[in-house]
């Protein structure tokens, strides 16, 4: 992330003013002295478990119990407003969290965790299992409570690190197939065809495909401008929304989509739920005061990409502390990258687009959520220039090129189409 600070003529010279407390250190200095690490709190609905970096110095010993205090602390203040921990009451920890030789940690807790209901303690056994699960030496988790096993429904006294699935912030899709456009209207690379084309409206600009694969949305070019459609895959798609633009669509953790529309009542982040309704949802001026290209909500739906202005990506997060959820917090991850087009979460943890790069030229890049460590991906055997990229868990990576081929990140690149706007399928 950038860093500004005032500056002040000082005795001939200039002298930064009122500097901020803490040290700062260049990405390469950081990188050297510390490594991150996540922390895992749940979403708004508490279906799904929601990455935090933390970091770590690379000598400290005793990362278990480092993790585990940083869990029991809660989110930090930025995901705050997103996330939450599932004990009702602040549980401490006693003492450090050993792992033995046959790779068991004990987590020992105050008795304050008897207060937890049996489906807060299993979410809150997921946060554990899967904050600890980083450590190579740790097999499985054992929760105690003053010092006593602490039973949890369904599982064993020893939690594998492989238990809670259910809770995998980054799901694979449900389908492997690739959506895209082709002369304005949907195909794909695998899967009904026939189903495809009963949701096909004709002119075509976008499409997005939910988690569980039954809801389509498809942003449509018409004579005054564009319009949403959205319903069941492979019937009639029902028009929601027109407006002079609208961004490419994407779902948030409800399944509602998200677009932004610029038109005669100005640039606003729209809603619409899966039963059809529309309203707006409330965003920071950082967002809704430039020009917006694309938005994109991460996996777990706790936040929010943006790509702005001339291409400067930014990330926020979605509240989850009102009636309805609000976009805030945004800030610069990538400082160093412009002319961003393509925006996608690859993981839940993981972001990739396409940016400018030397010579004219363009890049795909990969970064985590807070762009600690942003690297650029070999472009080898692909032609044309990467202008937009999609990502899923566990699947390879689907690029765009100038020439508008689709190319998938297998061995190299491979051309799997031609067309535009490909996205994962769910």
């Amino acid at each position: 992330m950038a860093a500004g600070f005032s500056v002040v003529r000082s005795n001939g010279s200039w002298r930064i003013d009122r500097a901020p407390d803490g040290v700062l250190l260049s990405s390469s200095d950081a990188q050297r002295s510390f490594h991150a690490a996540n922390v895992y709190y749940l979403n708004k609905t508490g279906s799904t478990l929601v990455p935090d970096q933390i970091f770590l110095q690379n000598s400290q010993r005793g990362v278990a119990t480092a993790l585990v205090s940083a869990l029991l602390s809660g989110p930090s203040d930025w995901l705050a407003p997103a996330a939450h921990t599932a004990l009702p009451v602040h549980a401490t920890l006693i003492g450090n969290v050993p792992v033995s030789t046959s790779g068991v940690a004990d987590v020992n807790l105050s008795g304050a965790v008897r207060q937890a209901s049996s489906k807060e303690l299993s979410a809150f056994s997921a946060q554990v299992v899967w904050t600890l699960r980083q450590i190579s030496d740790v097999t499985s988790v054992r929760l105690l409570v003053d010092g006593a096993p602490l039973t949890v429904p369904g599982m064993p006294v020893r939690q594998p690190i492989t238990s809670w699935q259910r809770y995998d912030p980054s799901a694979p899709p449900s389908s492997h197939d690739v959506l895209y456009v082709s002369h304005g209207h949907l195909a794909a690379t695998g899967g009904d065809v026939t189903a495809l084309r009963r949701s096909d409206p004709g002119h075509v600009v976008s499409v997005a495909r939910s988690r569980d694969g039954d809801t389509l949305a498809v942003v449509q070019r018409v004579s005054s401008g564009m319009r949403l459609l959205t319903g069941r895959y492979g019937d009639p798609l029902k028009p929601r929304l027109s407006a002079a633009s609208l961004t490419p669509p994407t779902f948030d953790a409800d399944e509602d989509i998200l677009t932004v529309a610029d038109g005669p009542l100005g640039r606003r982040v729209v809603a619409v739920t899966r039963a059809g309704g529309v309203r707006r949802v409330a965003a920071d001026s950082s967002l809704s005061a430039q020009s917006l290209s694309e938005l994109s909500i991460s996996r777990d739906g706790t936040r929010v990409a943006a790509v702005v202005g001339a291409g400067r990506l930014l990330v926020g997060r979605v509240n989850a502390d009102s009636t309805w959820p609000s976009l805030a917090g945004f800030r610069a991850i990538t400082p160093s990258l412009s002319g961003v087009r393509g925006v996608s979460w690859a993981a839940a943890e993981q972001l990739v687009v396409t940016a400018a790069a030397a010579g004219g030229q363009r890049q795909i890049v990969v970064t985590d959520f807070d762009g600690y460590a942003p690297r650029a991906l070999s472009l080898e055997r692909m032609r044309g220039q990467p202008v937009d990229v999609d990502g899923a868990p566990g699947q390879p990576l689907i690029a765009v090129t100038d020439r508008n081929a689709i190319w998938a990140q297998v061995e190299g690149w491979r051309r799997i189409a031609a067309g535009t706007a490909a996205v994962h399928s769910g």
